[in-house]
């Protein structure tokens, strides 16, 4: 079973402050997989603050730098994709076919913005 106690905010993963808890379900056998413990409204301060913070270094780098920042995300998504489809295949119950699908297409997104990456 899965237990998911840990966001994501300023660059570091917390334990959230919220208590409340989100049962995660398997939705062909609907048997409880894992828990998810929910930001509360303190976090989700914390994360805008952060957000804050960082959107004027942020707005002045480099589109390259930019680049290659996508570019880190998009390896470190494709490395992952076998957990992604596994994870789809557990939490959404999608079918091997529809799964193979959207555990690639983060990846295939990032390629399909190449040519546009002057918007950046």
């Amino acid at each position: 079973m899965q237990n998911i106690n840990q966001i994501y905010i300023n660059g570091q993963f917390v334990t959230p402050h919220g208590s409340e808890e989100f049962a995660l379900f398997n939705p062909t056998t609907e048997a409880t997989i894992g828990w998810v413990r929910l930001a509360d409204e303190r976090d989700a301060e914390q994360a805008i603050a952060a957000a804050k913070a960082a959107f004027p270094a942020w707005s002045r780098t480099t589109k390259e730098a930019r680049l290659a920042v996508l570019e880190r995300m998009y390896l470190a998504v494709q490395a992952r994709e076998a957990d992604l489809l596994e994870a789809i295949v557990t939490e959404y119950g999608a079918p091997a076919s529809r799964s193979q699908w959207m555990a690639a297409w983060p990846a295939q997104n990032h390629q399909a913005g190449d040519g546009h990456a002057g918007a950046l």
